[in-house]
């Protein structure tokens, strides 16, 4: 009897070990840290004219290790170099104002130049990019001039938090920022929904109607190939670029990490020749090194494998073709060398790794301007660094708005946002020309009567001598 008891005993101890082990119950976490800092200098020893940390943290569900629930973006940087920032994505006052001088001009001009679209769109990273291009050009004057007596009350040394969470597991969003002590969040699906941009609404019901097909990998590919063999020979005295591994591996902060290097020379000058003015070549030079595979990096891929097929669900970013597929096709009509660089970064879809190539250890980004220039004003570079990267749970007061932040309602936002579509819709129809009204036919007159012919005039005709019957005989005067 005692023999039993031990048995049960040590099976029931064996039992809820392995259900500890089992994936089901266990929870897989990941968190990066990562500091980008600016220097003027291409040396690493200058010190930094400003710092941001950057924290991104993915939290697995309980029934399987590798399926991410949530995500949390949160950037960190003292007073004076977060007001050295462009506005926010969201529309929380905070950062530069719009309207303000950039600190940096070459960035902006950088991005509205150089990156595909005008600028570098968290489409691929963040499910409800939509809704923060929304609520960015919601920022009222009001709101910048908020934030900036908010700016002026603040103490220096207090840092500022602004932190973006997507929570696919509960469905749902927030954005807060800690200088003003905001938050902006709701339902996550039904918010894309209403703010998914649908051009055939009033033009085309039909088509409203109808789920836009999208073209294959294989045939953006082709497009962007067939243009991009057009205006090739146009740039090559223009642009010039090289991308290429690098043959020995790093170790970057206890990190094993590959190396890969692309340059791009761009003539900001003349063309050359007996009349034409010298080229000046301006350089911008990265140097990516990333981590093999890891543990936690399919928490990374789960959470964008998530994010497309939520965006396919409800039927893609638009209800037109023509928009959904503007900038993947865009996008491959890049020179070939940059489309091998990004894709080395955030392999595309079908690959074995699709949408992550490994964790970013050290991302050097160089800017040289022709020589002229640089005697003024020198190079600039940008630093990504990893600092940490860890495994341990998260706890989930992370994933939550600190206490004490006054949640802003998000339906005036989305009320607005569809205010002005109709508005669009109506000048739209004003501005249309309506065709004419085709004037009414006369009525037709009806045809003059005929006149009528007139009657002949009768011929006498001849008496006829009746048979038998002489001429009348004459009977002279008696």
């Amino acid at each position: 009897m005692r023999g039993m008891k031990r048995q049960a005993s040590t099976l029931l101890w064996a039992s809820g070990l392995c259900a500890l082990a089992l994936p089901g119950v266990a929870r897989a976490d990941l968190t990066w840290e990562h500091r980008l800092s600016v220097r003027l200098g291409s040396s690493e020893k200058a010190k930094p004219i400003a710092s941001v940390t950057l924290r991104t943290q993915w939290q697995g569900t309980s029934e399987d290790p590798n399926v991410a629930a949530r995500m949390r973006l949160l950037l960190r940087a003292s007073a004076k170099d977060f007001d050295k920032l462009p506005p926010l994505p969201f529309g929380l006052p905070g950062g530069r104002s719009p309207g303000e001088e950039p600190v940096y001009p070459w960035a902006d001009a950088w991005a509205n130049n150089v990156l595909p679209g005008g600028s570098l769109s968290l489409r691929a990273l963040l499910p409800e990019a939509p809704l923060l291009a929304l609520a960015g050009r919601q920022v009222s004057q009001a709101a910048s001039a908020q934030a900036a007596g908010a700016r002026a009350k603040r103490k220096p040394a207090e840092p500022v938090e602004a932190a973006l969470v997507t929570d696919l597991a509960s469905d749902r969003f927030v954005a807060y920022l800690s200088s003003q002590r905001t938050s902006l969040g709701g339902p996550l699906r039904p918010t894309l929904k209403r703010v998914r941009f649908d051009p055939w609404k009033k033009l085309a019901p039909a088509l409203s109607q109808q789920a836009p097909e999208e073209l294959t990998r294989s045939q953006r590919a082709r497009l962007g190939a067939e243009v991009r063999s057009v205006y090739r020979p146009f740039l090559k005295n223009e642009l010039k670029l090289y991308f290429r591994a690098l043959d020995q591996t790093r170790t970057i902060n206890g990190q094993q990490a590959r190396g890969y290097r692309l340059a791009m020379l761009v003539n900001t000058g003349g063309s050359g020749g007996s009349s034409g003015s010298p080229p000046e070549w301006a350089q911008v030079r990265a140097e990516m090194w990333l981590a093999p595979e890891q543990e936690g990096d399919a928490l990374i891929r789960s959470f964008n494998r998530q994010s497309r097929d939520m965006r396919k669900a409800l039927g893609g970013d638009s209800a037109s073709m023509w928009l959904n597929e503007l900038y993947p096709v865009l996008w491959q009509m890049m020179p070939q060398e940059i489309l091998q660089a990004a894709e080395t970064i955030a392999p595309p879809e079908g690959a074995p790794n699709e949408f992550f190539g490994g964790t970013p250890v050290l991302v050097h980004l160089t800017f040289t301007p022709p020589p002229v220039q640089r005697m003024a004003i020198g190079e600039t570079r940008i630093d990504l660094s990893l600092v940490s990267r860890s495994t341990q749970a998260i706890a989930p007061a992370a994933f939550e708005v600190p206490a004490g932040y006054k949640a802003e309602p998000l339906e005036p936002l989305l009320k607005k946002y569809e205010k002005s579509i109709d508005d669009a819709y109506t000048q739209f129809d004003k501005a249309t020309p309506k065709p004419a009204a085709k004037p009414k036919p006369a009525p037709k007159a009806k045809p003059a009567a005929k006149p009528r012919p007139k009657a002949k005039p009768a011929k006498a005709a001849a008496a006829k001598p009746r048979p038998n019957e002489g001429p009348p005989q004459v009977v002279p005067n008696a």
